[in-house]
């Protein structure tokens, strides 16, 4: 327990001290960007904008090799043939690849739904919107089972809430798609979706 506690407190410290402002930076430069890219430009916007890339890179390393901070953490429930992803953070365009390769690879799990949780995630750094296209085609090309299954996407943010509808759009469009996707606000509608009893709703969250 007292080894548990240790590594509880310094997890909190590195996010509190590191993590927390690192993507609260990323995150107000972004905004900044966006505001003032839509009505002027110039090279100062360019190094602000290199600024940012350069945060956002360096906050990548760091998670890489900080195991006080993992984006994406899952579990499997057999019993319920359920995948539960949870992000935290910055999620950054490998850490979702990462975890489409690493799940759509595993075949205990073929014909599984999907619950991926993102209401502890702080700040999406994505690319381009066309990387959701390309993910939503590698889910697609990795579907497995001969059933349909459902994929659930909490997302109370506003932008993550906008990106999980195109990311249901796209795979939607796709007619070798196994999966139902459906986009939520909270875990209650989410559980709903996937058909989650009450009874086992409490057990998760105690």
């Amino acid at each position: 327990m007292k080894r548990t506690n240790e590594i509880n407190a310094r997890t909190r410290f590195t996010q509190n001290i590191i993590h927390r402002p690192f993507a609260a930076t990323i995150r107000t430069v972004n905004k900044f960007l966006f505001l003032k890219m839509k009505n002027s430009s110039g090279p100062w916007l360019d190094r602000i904008s290199r600024f940012n890339y350069i945060l956002s890179w360096l906050y990548f390393q760091y998670s890489l090799h900080c195991t006080c901070i993992m984006p994406i953490e899952y579990s499997i429930d057999h019993a319920r043939r359920l995948v539960v992803a949870r992000g935290q953070g910055v999620f950054t365009d490998s850490d979702v690849f990462g975890y489409q390769l690493d799940v759509g690879s595993r075949p205990d799990v073929a014909g599984y739904d999907e619950l991926i949780d993102m209401t502890a995630v702080e700040h999406i750094a994505l690319p381009s919107i066309g990387r959701i296209r390309q993910l939503a085609e590698l889910g697609v090309k990795m579907d497995s089972g001969s059933s349909p299954t459902k994929f659930a996407i909490v997302a109370p943010d506003n932008i993550a809430f906008g990106l999980g509808h195109i990311y249901k759009a796209y795979r939607s469009l796709d007619k070798r798609s196994m999966k139902k996707v459906g986009v939520f606000r909270s875990l209650a509608e989410a559980y709903t979706f996937l058909g989650i009893e009450e009874a086992l709703r409490d057990q998760d969250a105690a």
